[in-house]
């Protein structure tokens, strides 16, 4: 039986387009389907459909809309079409990376968040750039890397004071247990700024008696209450005895809390001890 070749006309009267098909003929159409006249099938995509056109201007549109629709995976999906003929455009990624961590998309937030402040930096921005950043760590506080950045950046532009309570900042968002390396490694790097920092001292100290690391501990303590006086150094001592409980710790703890004034005179040693403990 012969077969025919499948034509589609649109409903402009454009010329026809062939189509890519596997020919049905008569015999392998349902009986139910043939209604009286002979049905062929078109099976297959078009070898010359046409693509719809791509509008920047009216995808941005439809996008700023769904997004202020709340649609937001349908913005996302707007904008990544612009990011596919555009990637490094970092106006596009600064929009769309809060859409994406709304998502739950955590990692292509960042790293849409990233691209943005990097553009801004190139482009001799640094104030966005960090401002881009500051966004990254409120719509990501978990991000590592994003606080890390903001503190490097203010760290260059000279405010270190700034950069050490960031970093104090996001050492608040590790505070389970399973996050205790991470709250860890930022309380470090609040001592690479302010290396004797009572409250990341304290903090420091007392994480890493949770991770058997007693010995570093003690040793940063010592540290801090030779630098410490008054209300600070009793609160050192306290944190002392409370990591390591001890008839000397227990002495110093309270010479620290009954010497009010430099006229106070009190043994550094327990009556009837020795210095070593």
């Amino acid at each position: 039986m012969a077969s025919l070749a499948a034509v589609r006309e649109d409903a402009a009267g454009s010329p026809p387009v062939v189509a890519n098909v596997r020919l049905v003929t008569r015999n392998r159409i349902p009986r139910s389907d043939r209604r009286g006249k002979t049905r062929y099938w078109v099976v297959g995509m078009g070898l010359f459909a046409r693509r719809p056109t791509y509008d920047r201007t009216r995808v941005l549109a439809a996008a700023y809309q769904a997004a202020a629709r709340r649609r937001y995976s349908r913005a996302v999906s707007l904008y990544r079409r612009v990011l596919a003929a555009e990637p490094d455009n970092g106006e596009i990624h600064e929009k769309v990376a809060p859409l994406l961590a709304q998502t739950g998309e955590c990692f292509d937030a960042w790293v849409s968040f990233r691209t943005a402040a990097r553009a801004h930096a190139s482009a001799g921005r640094p104030d966005l750039a960090l401002a881009v950043f500051r966004a990254a760590t409120q719509h990501l506080p978990r991000e590592l890397a994003a606080w890390e950045a903001t503190a490097d950046l203010q760290r260059e532009k000279g405010r270190r004071g700034e950069a050490a309570r960031t970093l104090l900042e996001a050492r608040g968002h590790f505070r389970r247990r399973v996050l205790q390396p991470q709250a860890i490694y930022l309380l470090r790097r609040v001592r690479q700024i302010e290396p004797w920092h009572i409250e990341s001292v304290l903090d420091l100290a007392r994480l890493l008696a949770r991770t058997r690391q007693r010995e570093e501990a003690l040793r940063l303590l010592e540290g801090l209450a030779s630098r410490s006086s008054g209300p600070e150094l009793r609160r050192v001592r306290a944190a002392e005895f409370r990591l390591s409980p001890g008839f000397r710790r227990a002495w110093r703890w309270l010479r620290a809390a009954l010497q009010r004034d430099s006229g106070t005179l009190i043994p550094s040693s327990p009556p009837g001890r020795g210095v070593r403990a």
